[in-house]
């Protein structure tokens, strides 16, 4: 070791105890953190000795002390590295896998099961300096990265306090490219990771009630909420900048920025077990657009406009569907019925199932499937898919279509308004004079 630049050299490795002095050292680490401080690990493997040596000193190597613990007999080291934004969190790679100490070196856990790792040799380890995430360089295994170690670097404390929920770094909204899509069956596809933000919290015990996770603006209004694991240690999961009523299926709409949250400060907490946890979270618009807030406003309002209308009309075509059963069953009802009053009614339940058969050919095809005409509902969906397709203003056209979908939208329920409360009313009527029990409406969509 030498602390004068080079001039002098002083060997320190006589001062490591109990290590032979034929002995690799594989790995010399000096912390960040202190002058004193650095680390060692030795391989012995070549004299057949698999035991793993991890040594520390806090005085220049004046004296070293062993470190090993609790980490496997069986198992020699290869890198040892001091986390730097925490000094205590210290981590060895071994011919199987990967160790990590809370204490300094005081005690080891395991890392595989948390990173996914392999039992393979883990060659090297980096903490990127700007994302804060593990990167571990095995022999055969390729390279192994663990995003945001963030809850690694806080744990001890987090351990001391409670349910924890960990400050998640920057989440990046980030714009979905669409290239070469229709490659066959051969196209080679890896499983990536949600995108969205990293949320991470701890329980230091299993939680048997619900466990939640939500998100709320700078003005405290709800944006999601989320049910989490209540299992003990540390559970991860992504929120992927949706609200908390996301479009569901058709087109593209899920799978792009569409309708995300807008950029800026939001707020996330964990509740568990009777208490709380808040941590700060921001969101950034992907670096590599160019669109200003107020355009991304404009077009987040166009999506809830189509989603409501969406949700209109599906409310409308259960409700048609509900209403045509039960009059449908009506003249099974009445079989046991003559004169006018049960021809009456049988004549009034088929002129309201053909009224609101006419109602629900305006919202659906017939026939469905791509041959079919666009019918009213397909509509929405279609401006919801092209909406998706990219992170901008509505086109003024768009604006013009959504407005005419809204109009005929609108003119449809009030369609249905006038056939629940008119020929369904008078069949209601008929039939109860018969004692048949009336039909049932729920009139959500018509209010």
């Amino acid at each position: 070791i030498t602390t004068d630049g080079g001039n002098n050299w002083a060997n320190v490795t006589a001062n490591l105890p109990n290590v032979p002095s034929v002995s690799w050292v594989t790995r010399i680490h000096a912390s960040q953190a202190d002058r004193g401080t650095a680390y060692a690990t030795i391989d012995r493997h070549r004299t057949d000795d698999m035991r793993p040596y991890v040594f520390k000193t806090t005085n220049l190597g004046e004296s070293w002390t062993n470190i090993t613990d609790n980490l496997p007999e069986f198992g020699f080291l290869k890198v040892v590295r001091e986390d730097p934004r925490n000094p205590d969190v210290v981590y060895v790679g071994s011919e199987f896998g990967l160790y990590v100490s809370l204490s300094g070196g005081g005690d080891w856990v395991r890392m595989n099961e948390l990173t996914g790792l392999p039992p393979a040799p883990v060659n090297d380890i980096l903490i990127h300096p700007r994302d804060n995430d593990l990167i571990v360089g095995t022999h055969g295994r390729s390279i192994w990265i663990l995003d945001d170690i963030t809850p690694i670097q806080q744990l001890a404390s987090a351990i001391e306090s409670g349910p924890t929920l960990f400050a998640p770094l920057d989440a990046i909204r980030y714009e979905y490219h669409f290239t070469k899509p229709f490659l066959g069956q051969a196209t080679f596809k890896p499983s990536s990771p949600l995108a969205g933000a990293l949320l991470t919290y701890y329980l230091p015990e299993a939680v048997e009630d619900s466990v939640q996770i939500s998100i709320e603006d700078t003005d405290g209004e709800l944006v999601k909420t989320m049910s989490a694991s209540g299992d003990q240690g540390m559970q991860r999961l992504t929120w992927e900048l949706d609200f908390q009523s996301s479009p569901p299926g058709g087109g593209f709409i899920i799978h792009t920025p569409a309708y995300k949250v807008l950029p800026g400060q939001y707020r996330v907490r964990l509740a568990a077990a009777g208490t709380e946890s808040v941590q700060p979270l921001r969101v950034r618009l992907d670096p590599s657009l160019s669109v200003s807030e107020a355009e991304l406003v404009e077009q987040i309002n166009a999506i809830k406009q189509l989603v409501e209308m969406r949700e209109l009309a599906d409310e409308a075509i259960e409700e048609i569907g509900s209403v045509q059963e039960q009059v449908d069953d009506v003249p099974e009802l009445l079989t046991n019925e003559s004169g006018d009053a049960a021809d009456t009614a049988l004549r009034l339940a088929e002129a309201a199932h053909e009224a609101l058969e006419g109602i629900r050919l305006q919202l659906v095809s017939e026939l469905g499937g791509y041959r079919s005409a666009t019918m009213l509902r397909g509509r929405i969906d279609g401006l919801l898919t092209a909406l998706g397709q990219a992170t901008q203003r509505p086109t003024d056209q768009q604006t013009e279509w959504i407005g005419t979908v809204q109009g005929q939208l609108q003119t449809v329920l009030g369609e249905l308004r006038t056939v629940l409360d008119s020929d369904i009313h008078a069949l209601n009527q008929a039939i109860e004079a018969l004692g048949i029990p009336a039909i049932r409406t729920n009139r959500r969509p018509v209010s």
